[in-house]
């Protein structure tokens, strides 16, 4: 009994000889369920991975605050320290830091400020794109349910009209 693993992007758990045990209807809606979950696994993932996205631009977000909190009381011809939780995160994330980081000058503050704002931006950007093709996944997940029910309906409709026959006759 061999399975059929992937049919047009669609993975099965049923063989080949059950497949072929089915009716058509029955194959057909099958199939479609098959799509529709696999899809619904895709939203939830897409889900879970929009929402990792959105803690760490929170948390971007937060460092910028707190650079700018930090630095906002300083005068332009004074040095000011990088707080040590913004130097971190910018480390951990690749964000380049002035040097000389401990004590910073205006230009060196004001690099900071804009590093992390275009990391900010970025992480922006992307989830503007995300988001777009999240909203084709979920348009097609609609469109897969769509067809299972309209199949389920067709072959409700032909039992309702098989039964009257039967009750006819």
């Amino acid at each position: 009994m061999s399975n059929i693993s992937n049919v047009g992007g669609i993975s099965f758990s049923f063989s080949a000889e059950e497949l072929g045990n089915m009716s058509v209807e029955d194959a057909a809606v099958a199939i479609l369920a098959n799509k529709a979950s696999l899809m619904d696994k895709k939203v939830r993932g897409d889900i879970e991975a929009m929402q990792d996205k959105n803690a760490k631009l929170k948390k971007a977000n937060d460092m910028l605050a707190k650079a700018r909190a930090a630095f906002g009381s300083v005068d332009d011809d004074d040095d000011a320290k990088l707080p040590s939780e913004v130097k971190d995160f910018m480390e951990d994330n690749g964000i380049e830091i002035p040097k000389h980081s401990s004590e910073l000058e205006k230009a060196g503050r004001d690099a900071v400020v804009n590093n992390l704002q275009g990391y900010t931006q970025q992480f922006t950007d992307e989830n503007q794109l995300e988001t777009t093709k999240f909203q084709q996944v979920l348009g097609k997940q609609q469109r897969a349910n769509e067809m299972v029910s309209q199949v389920l309906q067709k072959m409700s409709e032909g039992l309702n009209a098989r039964a009257k026959d039967l009750g006819r006759a």
